[in-house]
């Protein structure tokens, strides 16, 4: 099992991060920079989620330097009250893999987790194969098959239209409710696509703020901002590959007119500079929210210029006998040789899940911590949002 270290004060920040990632991560915690290092330096760990007021030695200014070179590959995600953009840049600046802002939102702080490890796994691995077993582990395969579990008629569509998709090189948007598989999606049209050797990069539109979008697209110069560095933004990055947008539809939108202009010149500065580098990038996009027609929201030319190909995501309740394949898929990868009894199947496709995959898979993964040395997992181990005691969690939770 995946280690995250978090390092906090709060209890309640704690607790919440210990529930929100139980059966996934084995979660330590510690209260400050001194005692971080020093288990950091003892064990390795995946992840390390860190308030920036507990990183602060005598000086009291954020000591990330020191985390950073403790943490080594470990995706280090930094939390702080997002009163303005200082802490975001702050953070990113000094090496972190991600930031999420308190007091925690469960559905953000998964998501800069998931993110930042992603990121990590990637500038490590240095293209998309090694991000691909950190995000789904699987099996290389072949150029005509796409590894995205479902045997049914909808997913065989979706697979086809991906392997159509990646033999060309036109900007795809991808479409679909939370937790429908849409990153994994532009992963796999990446990884059929012949930039596959490239850098796949992939930028949380949702979870980044919008003074930090910019530079995060496009870089930044020494002085383009108090403390700013020199520092390569996503285009340059991903020059030669995919940069991957998900939730566009949450890009700031002073920054869409920008990233307009580079799509068509295949050109851009960056914050700070006045001279252009150019660009050779293939751009994926996805959104959960409607574009179009959202004036004031999303720019109509910049949308007609991301929508060349479009791919609709299916929702799960659209495709159910694909579920007992998921659920076996997710209980797979977890520690153990278990599997569900007909009577948890059951339960599992009478469910209509609002979460969709996502959702399937912390079910299942609830069910295998539940279960704790069971083989076999009964009707009584699966916890969907219909049950009260899980309904309780939730509103604990949020």
């Amino acid at each position: 099992m995946k280690r995250m270290l978090v390092v906090d004060t709060d209890a309640g920040s704690r607790r919440l991060v210990e529930a929100l990632f139980a059966g996934r991560y084995e979660v330590h915690c510690v209260d400050g920079l001194a005692e971080a290092c020093s288990l950091l330096s003892s064990a390795g760990f995946d992840v390390v989620l860190a308030d920036m007021d507990c990183v602060k030695e005598g000086s009291g200014q954020p000591q990330l330097g020191r985390l950073v070179a403790a943490a080594g590959p470990a995706a280090l995600v930094c939390a702080a009250a997002m009163d303005d953009a200082e802490p975001a840049y702050r953070s990113m600046r000094d090496g972190a893999s991600g930031f999420v802002s308190k007091p925690y939102v469960p559905e953000y702080l998964e998501s800069a987790v998931r993110k930042a490890r992603a990121r990590a796994v990637c500038q490590a691995g240095g293209q998309y194969g090694s991000l691909a077993q950190a995000v789904c582990p699987c099996n290389k395969q072949s150029s005509a098959h796409v590894s995205i579990v479902g045997s049914s008629a909808a997913m065989a569509q979706t697979r086809e239209k991906i392997a159509l998709y990646a033999r060309s090189d036109a900007p795809v948007l991808i479409l679909g409710e939370t937790g429908t598989g849409k990153e994994l999606a532009a992963g796999e049209i990446h990884r059929l696509s012949a930039r596959s050797a490239r850098r796949f990069q992939a930028m949380d539109c949702a979870s980044i703020p919008e003074a930090l979008a910019e530079s995060e697209l496009f870089g930044t110069v020494r002085g383009a901002f108090t403390g700013a560095t020199e520092r390569k933004g996503l285009f340059e990055q991903a020059n030669g590959g995919t940069l991957f947008l998900d939730e566009v539809g949450e890009l700031p939108y002073s920054v869409q007119a920008k990233l307009l202009r580079t799509l068509e010149s295949r050109q851009a500065s960056r914050l700070g500079s006045l001279n252009p580098k150019t660009y050779d990038i293939r751009l994926l996009s996805a959104t959960n929210a409607r574009l179009y027609g959202e004036t004031g929201r999303f720019r109509p030319d910049l949308l007609n210029r991301i929508n060349t190909l479009v791919l609709h995501m299916p929702p799960l309740r659209a495709h159910p006998e694909d579920i007992p394949e998921l659920a076996e898929s997710f209980l797979g990868a977890l520690p153990g040789a278990k599997y569900l009894h007909a009577a948890a199947i059951d339960k599992l496709q009478a469910w209509h899940w609002p979460g969709n995959v996502r959702e399937l898979r912390n079910t299942v993964i609830r069910a295998h911590v539940l279960s704790g040395n069971t083989v076999g997992i009964g009707y009584e181990y699966i916890e969907t949002g219909g049950d009260s005691s899980w309904g309780g969690l939730q509103r604990m939770l949020l």
